[in-house]
């Protein structure tokens, strides 16, 4: 072969290793992201779930006291008490500074009692610190190469160590 040849199918494979590389990192960021996306809403639905533990007893007042979900749901998202009966003039006033996300107020809604046993509260706290510090991660690899370049290598490694075989021919 000529010098001009083997030059030129070295750059065709240098330009084909980049354009895999570009392409390993394009889909990883986009794995990484729609990941961090997800602790984004796990964290929200957890930080609601805590607060309404705080406050379970305004809560229960607001689902005794309405005709239907969308009354209580207004109520927990807007601090709209229009048609809901209260005991208290001190709970109709609390329930008008509530400002729950419509994810947290769904998530209230369908919060099982059980749950509100004293370690359900402190694992409901330990899930929402381990999500807190997956974020973190996520928004390093996120916003470091470096990191992100850690990331494909180990799973490189766990796809080599899954599929990898010594070669069969010499």
């Amino acid at each position: 072969m000529s010098k001009k040849i083997e030059t030129g199918l070295i750059i065709v494979k240098e330009d084909i290793f980049s354009k895999i590389r570009k392409n390993l990192f394009a889909i990883f960021f986009k794995k990484e992201n729609e990941l961090l996306n997800k602790l984004y809403e796990q964290r929200e639905i957890k930080e609601g779930l805590i607060k309404a533990c705080d406050m379970i007893d305004l809560i229960i007042e607001i689902i005794r006291g309405s005709k239907n979900q969308k009354e209580v749901k207004a109520c927990l998202t807007k601090g709209d008490v229009g048609n809901i009966r209260f005991q208290s003039s001190d709970s109709m006033i609390e329930a008008t500074k509530l400002s729950f996300t419509d994810k947290q107020a769904s998530a209230i809604l369908d919060l099982k009692l059980y749950r509100l046993i004293g370690l359900e509260i402190l694992m409901l706290k330990e899930e929402y610190e381990e999500i807190v510090t997956k974020i973190a991660e996520y928004e390093d690899i996120l916003a470091n190469e470096k990191s992100l370049k850690n990331v494909i290598r180990k799973e490189l490694d766990l796809i080599k160590k899954e599929f990898g075989s010594q070669r069969k021919t010499i």
